[in-house]
């Protein structure tokens, strides 16, 4: 019997697919982009984006019957709890295997009907339909604080609001969104506290 890339999870009651990456074709394709020089941040679950989709998923009104763009979505689950909830998805990544898998992922969950956007979030054209961009743990230090910045700034242009959801390494998300403060909306996530670090913040900016 063939081993199916991608295993059952449950979220708040909901049963969804999550890729299985200790699958060998799923490691293989993985560390083949690595050898490639693709910096891959992709090749595990981070357990803090667990947290964030159950939060959607509690909170369900932030993405429904928005046309999402989900900017360096890797393989984040945040996609498909995203993409359950809006109204038609986009995915961005500039890791070409990571769109490939991520839109495996996809499907296994029943969403078939997405458009992938390869390349820098911080260069990303937003496609005239999409009405809500969502970022989860997309700021990690200077350089991708300096690429959401430019992404929020053309997003703000163009009258479209992103989401974010992110902790405070190093101190990039605080000091970003200081410099954005006048658009930006905290939206309460439970446990955590505005000078908590170490806990996942979320804001709306636009």
């Amino acid at each position: 019997m063939t081993r199916p890339l991608v295993r059952a999870v449950e979220m708040r009651g909901e049963s969804f697919f999550r890729l299985d990456f200790d699958h060998p074709a799923v490691e293989a394709r993985v560390l083949d982009e690595m050898a490639a020089g693709v910096d891959v941040y992709y090749d595990r679950h981070w357990p803090f984006t667990q947290e964030f989709c159950e939060f959607l998923l509690d909170h369900p009104e932030l993405v429904r019957g928005h046309n999402l763009l989900v900017a360096g979505a890797g393989v984040g689950m945040e996609a498909v709890v995203g993409g359950r909830l809006a109204n038609r998805l986009w995915i961005n990544d500039w890791a070409p295997v990571a769109l490939e898998l991520q839109v495996l992922q996809l499907e296994a969950n029943g969403l078939g009907a997405v458009a992938s956007i390869c390349g820098s979030f911080g260069e990303l054209e937003l496609p005239p339909e999409v009405d809500l961009v969502l970022g989860c743990f997309v700021v990690y230090d200077g350089e991708t604080a300096g690429a959401v910045e430019a992404m929020l700034e053309r997003n703000l242009a163009a009258g479209v609001p992103t989401l974010l959801a992110d902790l405070d390494l190093g101190g990039h998300f605080s000091r970003l969104l200081d410099r954005l403060s006048e658009h930006t909306h905290r939206i309460a996530f439970p446990g955590s506290a505005s000078d908590d670090t170490s806990r996942i913040q979320v804001v709306r900016v636009g």
